[in-house]
């Protein structure tokens, strides 16, 4: 299922509160097909970095725009890419049901450096913030392509 939102929430607060909602949906999308999977037999990796899938972030101009594209798990495989909040909904998903921790969360937050109102999402899980992107950022040895995006 593909829904489009038009939301005219004011950036900030505002912007951030709409975006964590949407990611919980993802979230929750998510958790059903994981549910299945394992129900079935199949494998559920515990990360992104396991789908096999690339990190592609909306450039400076798309994310000024106002547009986000959300991913479920299987959106991300189809598309063979994926962004924070795809990634932090998957994760927190694979926690939930797989492991069991039912305190996990995606959620947006304020992206650090930028003054432009710009959202990041990561997730809560026994009391950790895990962020998908900077982890594979690390692993991978690439560039933040955020910084400096002001």
């Amino acid at each position: 299922m593909i829904i489009e939102l038009h939301l005219c929430g004011p950036k900030g607060a505002g912007m951030r509160e709409e975006f964590s909602r949407a990611v919980a949906l993802l979230q929750f999308d998510n958790e059903m097909l994981i549910e299945a999977m394992l129900k079935a037999g199949h494998a559920v990796p515990d990360t992104v970095d396991g789908l096999r899938v690339n990190y592609q972030p909306a450039t400076a101009a798309e994310a000024r725009t106002g547009r986000v594209q959300l991913r479920g798990m299987g959106s991300m495989v189809e598309t063979g890419t994926w962004a924070c909040g795809d990634a932090s909904a998957y994760e927190a998903a694979v926690q939930r049901v797989k492991h069991g921790r039912l305190d996990a969360k995606a959620y947006a937050v304020d992206y650090p450096s930028q003054d432009g109102g710009l959202c990041h999402a990561v997730y809560q899980v026994d009391g950790r913030v895990i962020d998908p992107v900077s982890r594979h950022l690390r692993r991978t040895g690439m560039r933040n392509p955020w910084e400096n995006m002001g």
